[in-house]
């Protein structure tokens, strides 16, 4: 009589399959501490509303021209117009964009 061996075949697609599951649920995990990280900021800057309601945005800084800096202020309006104001070389520049 003839004993029968288990088939150790299907190791490597049940550890494949293991592997693919846990992936799956770390970025699952991944994607909810995210959501969750979105909302949280949302909630802290007044909600998503608040933050649609806002219709103009300034931005000061500094931008680097080879070795000069100077500083710089970008002003944002809804829904498409910007300028940047800042300066080389002792001169003022000006980019702007109307929207149109």
């Amino acid at each position: 009589m003839k004993i029968l061996q288990p088939i150790r075949e299907f190791r490597p697609l049940r550890l494949t399959s293991t592997i693919l599951l846990l992936i799956s649920a770390i970025s699952l995990c991944q994607a909810q501490a995210a959501d969750e990280l979105i909302a949280k900021n949302l909630a802290a800057r007044g909600g998503a509303e608040k933050l649609r309601a806002i219709q103009t945005m300034v931005m000061t800084g500094t931008i680097g021209f080879g070795g000069t800096t100077s500083p710089i202020t970008v002003k944002v309006r809804r829904p498409n117009q910007i300028r940047e104001e800042f300066r080389i070389d002792g001169a003022d520049m000006v980019r702007a964009y109307n929207g149109a």
